[in-house]
């Protein structure tokens, strides 16, 4: 998500405002060019003022995620970043024990069995960060890692939510509509003949 964010901002500066010859608007170029008496009509500062509006509208969307751009490196890559120009961003996260995190991430950049991970993956990595020996660092990780790239994840889960919890099944406890509402929602597909198989073979077993 951040690297789309951050290439996206960098087209609008570095290559569309620039390109007066319209190489990166080839549908505008063809037209253009098959009919050369359309760039006539065609404001050059007019273009450029809507992708500068654009450009803004953008910044102004995603400040919150680019502000947080060194730690979502850091979670990238935790060996490549420098513990002090994580404090700024570190600071709104985790107000707690700045200290005891700082000595965390230097612990953790200096272990080469889980540097060695790092190459299987992000989540794989991190998932074998325990809490126990990063009891500062693993919960800001997970906090960070669990933010939603837009609020549709959220509404969808929470109409989900909604239309199992209907007025008539107002007797449905909070544990039971969590795991009903987790079923609903999850990626995973579970193979009913098999459980059921395995459960047929399990009773058997018992006699």
């Amino acid at each position: 998500m951040l690297r789309a964010v951050i290439a996206f901002k960098s087209k609008i500066t570095a290559l569309w405002i620039p390109d007066r010859v319209l190489i990166h608007f080839p549908k505008l170029r063809e037209t253009t060019t098959r009919d050369p008496s359309l760039l006539q009509h065609f404001s050059y500062t007019g273009f450029v003022k809507v992708w500068e509006e654009l450009k803004l509208e953008f910044e102004s969307r995603f400040s919150d995620v680019i502000e947080q751009q060194n730690i979502f490196n850091f979670i990238e890559n935790p060996f490549n970043m420098d513990v002090t120009s994580l404090t700024p961003s570190i600071t709104q996260l985790c107000p707690g024990d700045r200290a005891a995190l700082e000595c965390e991430i230097v612990e953790l950049q200096t272990n080469a069995i889980l540097q060695a991970e790092l190459k299987e993956g992000v989540g794989h990595f991190w998932s074998l960060v325990s809490e126990e020996s990063f009891p500062t660092l693993k919960p800001l990780v997970q906090k960070v890692m669990s933010f939603f790239v837009s609020t549709y994840t959220c509404e969808s889960t929470f109409s989900t939510m909604n239309i199992i919890k209907r007025k008539q099944r107002n007797r449905l406890t909070n544990a039971h509509l969590e795991c009903l509402t987790v079923i609903a929602t999850t990626n995973y597909k579970y193979n009913i003949k098999k459980v059921k198989a395995m459960q047929a073979m399990f009773r058997s077993s018992q006699y």
